[in-house]
């Protein structure tokens, strides 16, 4: 029975092979997937030529190791080898650095002008979103597991210069909105002695409520019903639904 599931699955490999997936960005054409094809082959090549290196070089260690009769033979035809071994990892190691700098060169020309052919054609009063999803197609790569962290707009320092790490944007957006609010940065344990303290300024001793000031239930649900679900959560962390 494994037998047979081994060779039917190597029927169906054969006959219906997995299509190939093209380029996930719009505007790599066919001769920058063409280098890129040739790069990762290249790559391949080096790490097989690499393997077969480091296999001679112990090769090589147990030949001396068993000290045969024939020593200069011996030898001579393992140096040639490593030697031959050696020169096709530089001839493949030069390819490599060519392909990668011809696509590095393609793909920064190729992105520039899908760009600017885009930019053309958005109209005059184009919102930042649009703007924003437009820069999405060109921004970051598509792989999930190697997108780290989001994208962000470009965002200049008081001084002009701009953020070269999210870090540095997170600090500049919360200095903005902190100046333009007259509010002061503050750790954990401060906001919650201010937030204790501020709680013992407007507690009332002595209040009086009747039945008909609380709130009914269908004022409560009308109440709930009107926040929208999703939105961000304050330094409380309660979810505002």
């Amino acid at each position: 029975m494994q037998h047979y599931n081994a060779s039917l699955t190597q029927t169906l490999k054969e006959q219906c092979p997995r299509r190939k997936q093209g380029p996930k960005k719009s505007y790599i054409t066919d001769e920058i997937w063409a280098i890129r094809s040739q790069k990762l082959e290249c790559k391949a090549r080096l790490r097989e030529l690499r393997s077969r290196v480091r296999r001679h070089v112990l090769h090589g260690c147990f030949l001396q190791w068993r000290a045969q009769d024939a020593e200069q033979d011996v030898d001579l035809c393992h140096f040639s080898y490593h030697t031959t071994l050696l020169c096709g990892s530089l001839r493949v190691t030069l390819q490599l650095r060519v392909a990668a700098a011809s696509l590095k060169r393609k793909l920064v020309k190729a992105k520039t002008v899908f760009l600017q052919q885009h930019l053309d054609n958005l109209p005059q009063d184009a919102a930042a979103g649009q703007i924003l999803q437009l820069l999405k197609q060109i921004a970051g790569p598509t792989n999930p597991k190697k997108q780290i962290s989001t994208v962000f707009p470009a965002v200049r320092h008081e001084d002009g210069t701009l953020c070269t790490s999210p870090t540095q944007t997170a600090n500049r957006w919360i200095q903005f909105f902190s100046d333009m609010e007259g509010g002061v940065r503050c750790t954990m344990k401060q906001l919650h002695a201010s937030w204790r303290r501020h709680l013992d300024t407007f507690q009332q001793q002595q209040f009086s409520l009747a039945l008909s000031d609380l709130p009914s239930l269908c004022d409560l649900e009308r109440a709930f019903a009107r926040v929208a679900a999703g939105k961000a959560i304050g330094q409380d962390g309660l979810p505002p639904e």
